[in-house]
């Protein structure tokens, strides 16, 4: 009985593997490209490019070699996010059997993000989400891609900056930035985490809940509420971030000495910060 076992389990590992190595083969990932690329267009009202796609069986995702969003055209020229890769959970047996490409998670490798603030307090990222009725007709016409309902987006090892709007210079840059946002809905708040490396290298934990995010409207309204920590955050990183902000301090004041630890709450509209 027990070598009957072996023999069943070596069998179903066979199979398996089998399957894991011949399935990709049988999926031709890049026809589903130019679907992806139109649903994001949608759905952030920006310019997407993404590189050649390759399905896993084991990740249950197809992943592009790399991935562009622009950026707000009254801001920048450059890149908006710019990443090495991009991973597209879909649905499994739809994709195998009736060809039809459900997506349900996005995750991001390695991006560069740049955050940028105008004179007005306009942030880049407000107009998030402005897509037009032209881009959804296209996304619809001759669309291979059935649903594209993002629950989950995650950001891994990123590389952020923020500064103001015509700012010159390098841009003071957070790195091993990790995001994670679960629960996307257009009906309820969704949370989320954060955490970065400051300039500094001081160490920035937040975490919090964000929405409701309905996909038919822009992030410039977006209600935020945050809780965090600050631990050995560099006096003179919170006197960059409060610039950006244009938050002045007294006059004759600096912090650009010392460490900082704090706990951090805020609450309100994204864009009002």
């Amino acid at each position: 009985m027990k070598r009957k076992g072996w023999i069943i389990t070596a069998v179903g590992v066979g199979l398996l593997l089998v399957l894991v190595i011949v399935v990709p083969y049988f999926v031709d990932a890049d026809t589903y490209r130019s679907s992806i690329e139109a649903a994001l267009r949608t759905s952030l009202g920006r310019q997407v490019e993404i590189g050649h796609l390759h399905f896993s069986l084991l990740s249950r995702s197809l992943t592009a070699e790399n991935i562009s969003i622009a950026d707000d055209e009254a801001f920048s020229r450059s890149p908006f996010l710019r990443a090495r890769s991009l991973k597209v959970g879909a649905e499994v047996f739809p994709l195998l059997f009736s060809r039809a490409l459900r997506v349900n998670s996005l995750t991001i490798e390695e991006p560069e993000v740049n955050l940028l603030r105008s004179s007005s307090g306009r942030w880049n990222f407000s107009s998030l989400g402005a897509g037009s009725q032209a881009a959804k007709a296209e996304k619809s016409k001759g669309s291979t891609l059935s649903e594209f309902s993002v629950q989950e987006i995650r950001i891994s090892d990123g590389r952020l900056t923020i500064g103001r709007a015509a700012s010159r210079g390098t841009l003071p840059a957070y790195e091993n930035m990790d995001l994670d946002v679960r629960n996307i809905s257009p009906t309820s708040a969704s949370p989320f985490k954060f955490s970065a490396k400051t300039p500094g290298g001081g160490k920035l934990k937040l975490e919090g809940t964000a929405g409701p995010i309905d996909p038919r409207t822009t992030l410039e309204h977006l209600v935020v509420h945050v809780k965090g920590d600050a631990k050995k955050l560099p006096a003179q990183d919170v006197e960059g971030l409060l610039q950006v902000l244009g938050v002045g301090l007294p006059s004759g004041s600096s912090l650009r000495s010392g460490t900082i630890n704090a706990d951090l709450t805020a609450d309100g509209h994204s864009t009002a910060w």
